[in-house]
């Protein structure tokens, strides 16, 4: 197989969710608070390609849904501010995905994933345009 061109487009598929991430201070306390620090960023397996491959100057266009809501429009933002073209429905009635880290002091993690509005994403929403002649496509998958 040949390595890509450089700088060939790329059309990536796959899930924006949000990234909330608590890394706790002390071993999860049951029934109780526990220190964390909390981060929020934009993610999905299909966000983070993107994400790198824009990065890395290539030509990217990225296709998943979010929700109608307020983390829809940030998730929008972001891969925006990212360079990345988002391209994909806004879902009514389905909060945009997210998924919860919880990354214990060893470094371990355990997440806790809703999919929300990502899993309305349809063959159909994916026009042919987006097909590059010469380009690549990489689809995350799914369980």
């Amino acid at each position: 197989m040949r390595p890509p061109a450089p700088h060939a487009p790329v059309l990536v598929v796959g899930d924006v969710l949000a990234d909330v991430s608590a890394r706790l201070a002390t071993p999860l306390a049951a029934d109780s608070d526990t220190q964390a620090t909390i981060t929020l960023e934009c993610g999905g397996a299909g966000a983070h390609v993107a994400a790198w491959l824009a990065r890395l100057g290539v030509d990217t266009t990225f296709v998943g849904a979010v929700g109608a809501d307020w983390l829809g429009r940030h998730q929008r933002q972001d891969l925006h501010r990212r360079g990345i073209t988002l391209r994909g429905p806004t879902v009514r009635g389905q909060p945009t995905g997210v998924v919860v880290a919880l990354v214990g002091q060893d470094g371990g993690r355990t997440m806790v994933t809703s999919r929300g509005a990502s899993a309305a994403l349809q063959p159909h929403h994916l026009p042919a345009r987006l097909f590059t002649p010469g380009g690549f496509t990489n689809c995350s998958g799914r369980r």
